[in-house]
């Protein structure tokens, strides 16, 4: 099978599937990143407002580097867009 060929087919739904299962995985492996993180600048004394001020900052960052890799594939390749759930605002 040529290379067009192969660019041409649709996914297979075991692809797929092992496509969305590592994004899980990866988008997991990031909140507990996030979490350890979050708890280190705690343990250092960083204050809770600063802490959520670097944390969404770095949400962002990682949200643009996202849509900035989503926007190299080819549309069939491209995640489907989840949206995140807002994070409780507490003091």
């Amino acid at each position: 099978m040529s290379a067009d060929e192969k660019a041409r087919r649709p996914p297979s739904t075991e692809s797929s599937t092992a496509d969305r299962l590592q994004t899980a995985l990866m988008r997991l492996a990031v909140e507990v990143v996030g979490a350890a993180y979050e708890e280190a600048m705690r343990t250092q004394g960083i204050l809770p407002y600063s802490i959520k001020i670097i944390t969404a900052n770095a949400r962002a960052n990682l949200d643009a580097l996202d849509g900035a890799h989503a926007a190299t594939l080819p549309a069939r390749q491209r995640p489907m867009q989840e949206s995140r759930k807002p994070e409780a605002s507490g003091g």
